[in-house]
């Protein structure tokens, strides 16, 4: 929806919903909701309330503009043949009658108090002038009924509105006798008239000045039509009237029918007629750009004059406000200054260590013994490759590929070593051998690493044999464990073996001193196809080792030496195939 524009009063007719509000009798209002400007227009919502629900009713509705009815005791009308325009261009022809309207009108009317247009009448048509008098009652009887926009509509152009749409005839009226007003036009062959009359007539003498006035009325304008009635609408209508899609009786239309003529007007698509709807009590409020705005108030000194100090002080001031959040920012992040000393210094201290770490050679041991403690109980080292600067290689076995991924991963946890990687892995029926590589981290040559698997709480043996294994360090002797459960020995390491294994330095004739007192070699019981194949991975790999140890002792007969050998690997291709299906069970 549209406001008047500011140079006239003419309404620009939108598709939407509107109202018309008509004041009726002992405070109601009679509510007229329609569409315009659609293609296909519904009926009306006609509802008849009180004031104080008239906002919410409006909203419900949904709708976005209020046409309001001036009473004709605060308007005054001249009727005037129509100025000689020829063409179709029906604007131009609005702005005409806007600008006779001014010079016809009384001067003390401001612009949006002016209203012209075209209204037709039994076929004839004239130009139409009306006006909005000021009064001291339009603070209170203009007062907006709710938030919507309203514009007002003269009582007078919603009669004839009304009047011409349900062929009324050359001469209506409308008689307000509460407001001793009296609406009257007349077009007729002689001339076209219209007369808003305030009648001082009250009581028994109202109808005889209303018929007075009717005739004087007819007589000028040269028609002869008899006065209809002497209140509310003076129509000559049959019983029903076919009005906006329905059937209306001369109930419905007294009571709706001036509402019902404003919407009419209003949707008119001919501009010179809808320009009847446009008063307002006050002046628009043309909405100003923003840039005009502010163009408008810098235009003053004073203004000028703030707004420069305020760019001068920001201009000054930004920079020393900036620096200062910087500060405060790094000084809460880096904390107390003594503190900040200390760490630069110890930062300092470590950058040295690197830099002359990376130029001396690795720590060799200790990341042999990184590497030794993150071998998972399984994986054979076969080779290791530390040069500096280079990464480190591993070649080595493993029972299964699980094993490999768990070697990987415990050599990524060490933080000692980063980006490890398989580049080559080859799975046989026995084992899988790969090559892992992987880098040395910046602080990885001074990063103490825990072992993954402490062997201090739970030995190899553990690991390899059972809970019940034991070793004893010091003595040439292997133990027997588990003589008492399954008949089964079980021999560790000798003493002696570990030591020469590291101290290859030794000669042979100090191991042929020892030989004579070494002890009677120690041979398990044998086992049968249905044995090993009824034992889960854990028996097989115990049996395995076993019987792996054992076939390695000095002294052995060939024959027990194969028998040992043959019976390891049927323990250990059952412990691949125990793992292979997926558990520890047979």
């Amino acid at each position: 929806m549209t406001r008047p524009s500011v140079q006239s009063s003419v309404v620009t007719v939108r598709a939407g919903r509107i109202a018309c509000v008509q004041d009726q009798s002992e405070g109601r209002l009679a509510v007229l909701i329609a569409e315009s400007g659609g293609s296909q227009p519904s009926p009306p919502e006609a509802t008849l309330t009180d004031r104080a629900q008239v906002p919410e009713l409006l909203k419900s509705r949904k709708v976005e503009l209020v046409i309001r009815l001036v009473p004709a005791s605060q308007t005054v009308c001249r009727i005037l043949p129509l100025p000689g325009m020829t063409g179709e261009d029906r604007a131009a022809m609005a702005d005409a009658l806007s600008l006779l309207a001014e010079a016809e009108l009384p001067s003390s009317l401001p612009w949006h108090r002016r209203a012209a247009g075209i209204l037709q009448l039994d076929g004839r048509a004239a130009a139409v002038l009306t006006g909005w008098v000021p009064s001291a009652s339009d603070s209170t009887s203009a007062s907006p009924l709710s938030t919507i926009p309203e514009v007002w509509l003269a009582e007078i152009a919603a009669l004839a509105g009304l009047a011409h749409a349900a062929g009324a005839g050359a001469m209506v009226g409308v008689a307000d006798r509460p407001n001793s007003s009296l609406s009257l036009l007349a077009f007729g062959p002689k001339r076209s008239l219209g007369r808003t009359l305030r009648l001082s007539a009250s009581g028994s003498a109202w109808p005889e000045a209303v018929r007075q006035a009717w005739s004087e009325s007819a007589a000028a304008a040269g028609i002869d039509v008899p006065v209809p009635g002497t209140d509310g609408l003076l129509m000559n209508l049959p019983g029903t009237v076919r009005l906006a899609g329905a059937n209306r009786d001369r109930e419905w239309i007294g009571r709706y029918g001036l509402a019902l003529g404003a919407v009419a007007l209003y949707s008119d698509p001919d501009a010179a007629v809808s320009a009847l709807v446009g008063l307002t009590p006050g002046e628009p409020q043309r909405a100003t750009p923003i840039v005009q705005r502010a163009v408008d108030w810098l235009s003053l000194p004073r203004n000028a004059a703030i707004v420069a100090s305020v760019c001068v002080g920001l201009l000054l001031l930004a920079p020393w406000g900036a620096a200062q959040v910087r500060y405060s920012m790094l000084r809460t992040q880096a904390g107390p200054l003594p503190e900040l000393s200390a760490r630069l210094t110890e930062t300092d201290r470590r950058a040295e260590f690197y830099k002359l770490l990376g130029q001396k050679r690795w720590p060799m041991t200790k990341l042999l013994a990184d590497i030794a403690g993150a071998t998972p109980v399984g994986v054979m080292v076969e080779s290791i490759e530390l040069s500096q600067g280079d990464p480190v290689t591993i070649r080595a076995s493993a029972e299964t590929s699980e094993l490999v991924s768990a070697f990987r991963k415990n050599l990524g946890d060490t933080r000692v070593f980063t980006r490890v990687e398989t580049p080559t892995i080859e799975a046989s029926a026995q084992s899988v051998s790969f090559t892992l590589q992987a880098r040395l981290a910046p602080e990885g040559a001074i990063t103490n690493s825990k072992p993954i698997q402490d062997f201090a709480t739970k030995t190899l043996a553990q690991h390899l044999y059972g809970d019940d294994a034991v070793s004893y360090s010091g003595s040439d002797d292997v133990r027997d464990t588990d003589a008492s459960d399954s008949g089964d020995r079980r021999e560790d390491r000798r003493s002696s073996s570990q030591r020469e294994r590291n101290e290859p330095s030794r000669s042979a004739s100090s191991r042929a001193e020892r030989s004579p007192t070494a002890a009677a070699p120690v041979i398990p019981a044998a086992l049968s196809d249905a044995d090993i194949n009824a034992m889960d991975r854990t028996a097989a790999m115990k049996e395995w080792g076993v019987r792996r140890k054992a076939s390695t002792q000095a002294g052995l007969d060939p024959a027990t030496k194969e028998r040992l050998a043959a019976e390891a690997e049927k323990c250990r291709a059952r412990m691949q195939a125990a793992a292979a299906s997926g558990g520890s069970g047979t």
